[in-house]
């Protein structure tokens, strides 16, 4: 199965508030580094690298003038997180030139698109999320959320917020992406939560720091927690897996210290000079990698196609950093200048992000994910109508090329269940989609021989 990823270099984009399927490559052609800068110079800057090459350009957009949190793309534009500037600079992921600014937010941290017209940005130091329309990059609201919000992750339906509290913050806040209400706190049991990321099974990983406690003149420790990464049902926030850290978590600046990959469900956190990993689809841990080197670690990303790790390195935070690329055992084979302090890389492939989920519209309808999953010789699918439809479901290849129709015609309301044997087919990710009057949902299938 991997190796048929590998040539088609395809990974599904499940958007459910859309009635089609969205396919995007998953091999980048651009590295986008957001280089934090020293907070009291305002120094922050963007580098673009090449990934082939791993030729930099360095400050490829004009001066920023802040400190650069994080950076987001989305269709064709890079959104710059202008933390201490209270700002989001856009900028053409091609030209690089400015596209537009949005004002009036307050130290925005990380960006997520919850729609497909809108984003909800993070507000590091005014508790609260603000609801951005992507169309005329405007402000259309705050929501109000915990004490100093990092990372925003949709799964199950919902969007997430981690409520950080620098270390000190338990909870993460449930916002219905259609009404923009908060409807649930959840509390996922660990110190800190940071960093958030929902995965292609509907679960949210959530990666918690860990908190330190000091006394009142910061010169003794009076308690420490070590981190925790603990996966939660996206549609109900209850804890299905939880895996103990050996030490607090992350970069320790602020940075980007987990990615997802789709393609290979693999979801990486940077602990001191290591990256742990997991499988998303079984929810078990995998073997750690070793970064060597002596510069600290402050951002993370990977690429599936040609199996690399892109690591931000820091060089403190008056000279300048760079990106070493690693092989999966860890080994260094190469690396690009970057600016000070790269806390942040974000992988353009040219079409829509990879890793994200599109909140999901209740429907009075609903897919199952097949079983079993992964499955040999033949999967049982089940679905539901909650009343007599014109019902079509149907499984598609990855080139969005339809394979095999399964149901279709009326259906009396209640559960249905088909099965699919590819026979002859090749192995790897098929795609089963349920369209009930116009309206679809689908469900990734992976067949193996």
């Amino acid at each position: 199965m991997h190796n048929t990823l590998l040539r088609a270099g395809l990974v599904v984009a499940l958007l459910a508030s859309s009635s089609t399927l969205a396919f995007a490559q998953s091999e980048p052609i651009a590295l986008f580094v957001g280089n934090q800068g020293n907070f009291s110079d305002a120094n922050g800057t963007v580098t673009v690298i090449d990934p082939n090459t791993l030729g930099a350009t360095q400050d490829a957009v004009p001066n920023l003038n802040t400190l650069v949190q994080s950076i987001a793309l989305h269709k064709g534009t890079a959104y710059v997180m202008a933390n201490t500037s209270d700002r989001i600079d856009l900028f053409d992921v091609d030209s690089r030139e400015r596209t537009g600014q949005i004002a009036g937010v307050p130290s925005p941290r990380y960006l997520r698109v919850v729609g497909a017209d809108k984003a909800y940005v993070s507000n590091l130091f005014d508790a609260t999320v603000t609801i951005i329309r992507l169309s005329d990059a405007s402000v259309q609201g705050t929501i109000p959320v915990g004490d100093n919000p990092e990372a925003i992750a949709v799964a199950g339906g919902r969007v997430y917020v981690a409520n950080h509290g620098f270390g000190a913050g338990t909870t993460l806040t449930v916002i219905d992406p259609l009404t923009d209400v908060v409807v649930e706190t959840v509390t996922p049991g660990c110190d800190g939560p940071r960093m958030l990321e929902g995965d292609l099974e509907g679960d949210l990983w959530v990666m918690c720091t860990g908190n330190t406690v000091y006394n009142d003149d910061f010169t003794e420790i009076i308690s420490q927690s070590n981190g925790r990464v603990v996966v939660l049902a996206g549609g109900t926030g209850d804890v299905v897996a939880s895996f103990d850290a050996t030490s607090q978590l992350g970069t320790g600046i602020g940075g980007q210290d987990v990615y997802y990959d789709a393609v290979s469900r693999r979801f990486l956190v940077i602990e001191g000079m290591s990256l742990l990993a997991f499988d998303t689809a079984s929810n078990v841990s995998l073997p750690t990698v070793s970064i060597p080197g002596s510069e600290a670690l402050g951002a993370v990303a990977y690429d599936d196609v040609t199996s690399r790790f892109f690591v931000g390195r820091l060089n403190g935070f008056t000279e300048a950093g760079f990106v070493s690329v690693h092989d999966t055992q860890g080994r260094e084979v190469g690396r690009a200048a970057a600016g000070i302090a790269p806390s942040s890389i974000a992988l353009w492939t040219g079409g829509s992000p990879v890793a994200t989920e599109s909140p999901e519209i209740p429907r009075p309808f609903a897919l199952s994910p097949g079983y079993p999953n992964p499955f040999r010789g033949a999967v049982a699918i089940g679905f539901q109508v909650d009343v007599p439809a014109s019902v079509r479901l149907a499984v598609y290849n990855l080139l969005g090329e339809r394979v095999a129709v399964l149901a279709e015609g009326v259906y009396p309301a209640g559960a249905h269940e088909v099965r699919w044997a590819p026979g002859l087919s090749s192995a790897g990710v098929y795609i089963s989609r349920l369209e009930v009057e116009g309206v679809s949902v689908s469900r990734p299938l992976t067949y193996v021989r």
